[in-house]
């Protein structure tokens, strides 16, 4: 991203005042009609896997991406059993990220998105925040962000979305501002962060044609938001190099993750198709506890079609062969597969451990 050209892409600061407190908002260059060079060098794809893998591969990192915390630290993570938090968490997100793929991101799909994360009885008709507001700092005077007046916030986002469906800007670039723009309108009175990174993996999943390099690079934002917030003053001066050079190692890094995760994926399959030897239903087993591995009584017996009993036989012969087991402490019944639950284990433990090489 060296041969990126952004003349306009420096902040223009504007003098006003809250409480009788003299204060700078930061208001936006618009970036749909922004001068790009050609760039020499574009991002690789991905390796050519099934569609439906790559989702399921990176899977143990949903949960990350609305995460209120930067919880994907070595510390927190290795180690640590998957929950039915967790299960939900990844659930709801990758259903987020599935209904709006099909269509070209607007202003409604962000609205909508915010008004879910949030859990507003109307997401369609999400509002903007009405009030100027600041981030970071007790008071405005020492806020890290003022961001734009909510007077102008329609204008930037229309601005932000004819940006996101430019072909002539590179990947990387798009996603890299999208994600600094987003912020800095700062359009939602809450979960900006979180909608900020799902717009991160959303624009990636339509963009490359599968999903996980999206959702690998949302969630390595959501342990790095505090490296990234720090280059976003450098790009206010205009000086998008090392918020850029930035995102490039997050990308690598991303990158890594994200092949980790597809050969963990397919070591899981290659075991269970041995476990389950030559039982009807293993493919579909398989689909079912490999993009979450605690499932239900009425997802087995939907794969098995059979009667109950023949389900619970099937139950609790792979429970005796220690292929699943009983999750405790639920009033419906559950179970997890232990395999499928390493693979979670493993991806977001390899994760945790490699986000540290992403200096910031």
């Amino acid at each position: 991203m060296d041969d990126v050209s952004l003349p306009r892409g420096q902040r223009i600061f504007v003098e006003t005042s809250i409480a009788n407190q003299p204060i700078q908002y930061a208001l936006p260059s618009l970036l749909s009609d922004i001068s790009i060079q050609p760039c020499v060098r574009r991002p690789a794809r991905e390796p050519e896997y099934d569609r439906s893998l790559t989702l399921a591969a990176s899977s143990p990192l949903l949960s990350m991406i609305l995460s209120e915390r930067a919880c994907l630290r070595r510390e927190q993570m290795q180690g640590s059993a998957v929950t039915s938090a967790d299960i939900a968490a990844a659930r709801f997100t990758r259903d987020l990220i599935q209904s709006n793929a099909v269509s070209p991101i607007s202003e409604t799909t962000l609205r909508t998105i915010n008004g879910k994360v949030r859990g507003l009885p109307n997401p369609n008709a999400t509002p903007y925040r009405s009030v100027l507001t600041w981030v970071g700092g007790q008071i405005p005077a020492s806020a890290a962000l003022v961001p734009t007046p909510s007077g102008q916030i329609e204008e930037y986002l229309a601005d932000l979305v004819a940006f996101l469906r430019r072909e002539d800007v590179p990947e990387s670039l798009a996603l890299a501002m999208a994600y600094y723009q987003f912020l800095t309108i700062h359009p939602f009175k809450d979960a900006n962060g979180r909608v900020a990174r799902l717009l991160v993996a959303l624009q990636s999943c339509r963009k490359q044609g599968s999903a996980s390099r999206g959702i690998v690079l949302a969630a390595g934002l959501s342990a790095k938001r505090d490296a990234v917030a720090r280059f976003f003053a450098a790009v206010f001066d205009g000086n998008c190099g090392p918020y850029l050079a930035f995102w490039g190692m997050l990308e690598r890094w991303g990158a890594s993750v994200t092949e980790f995760a597809m050969q963990s994926l397919l070591q899981m399959r290659a075991v269970l198709d041995e476990k389950l030897h030559s039982a009807r239903w293993k493919s579909g087993f398989a689909t079912l506890v490999e993009v979450v591995p605690i499932f239900s009584r009425t997802n087995f017996n939907s794969i098995v079609r059979g009667s109950d009993r023949l389900a619970q036989r099937y139950l609790s012969s792979l429970e005796q062969d220690r292929v699943i087991r009983r999750v405790e402490g639920r009033e419906d019944d559950q179970w997890e597969c232990l395999d499928a639950a390493a693979h979670w284990e493993r991806v977001r433990n390899f994760a945790a451990t490699t986000i540290a090489e992403v200096r910031g």
